[in-house]
C-alpha cells in the first residue's frame, strides 16, 4: 500500500516538474524577441521593409487587385523622437 502511494507521488512529481520545466520555456519565448515576431507577422499582420503582403481573391483567375503600401513603415528611433516632440509641442501649444 505505501509502495503504490510513493509510486503515485514520485509520478506526480515527475508530471509537476515536467509542467513546470514545458511553462518555464513557454514563458522565456514568450518574452524573446523571436516571439514578439513572430505575432506581429502572423496575427498581428505587420510587414517589414520590402515585404510586399498578398491579399487573396474571391474568385481563381480574376485579375489581382494591386494596393498601395497601406501598412505603416518602420521608424527609426531618431524619428520617433522628432515625432514625439512635435506632438508635444503641438499640445503644450494648445
Amino acid at each position: 500500500m505505501l509502495n503504490k502511494q510513493n509510486e503515485l507521488v514520485r509520478e506526480q512529481i515527475t508530471q509537476a516538474v515536467q509542467t513546470q520545466f514545458a511553462l518555464q520555456t513557454a514563458v522565456a519565448y514568450a518574452n524573446s524577441t523571436s516571439a514578439v515576431e513572430e505575432w506581429a507577422r502572423t496575427d498581428g499582420h505587420y510587414i517589414q521593409d520590402g515585404d510586399l503582403p498578398v491579399v487573396p481573391v474571391e474568385e481563381p483567375g480574376s485579375a489581382p487587385i494591386i494596393f498601395e503600401h497601406t501598412c505603416p513603415r518602420a521608424h527609426t528611433d531618431g524619428e520617433l523622437g522628432s515625432m514625439v516632440e512635435t506632438l508635444l509641442r503641438r499640445i503644450t501649444a494648445s
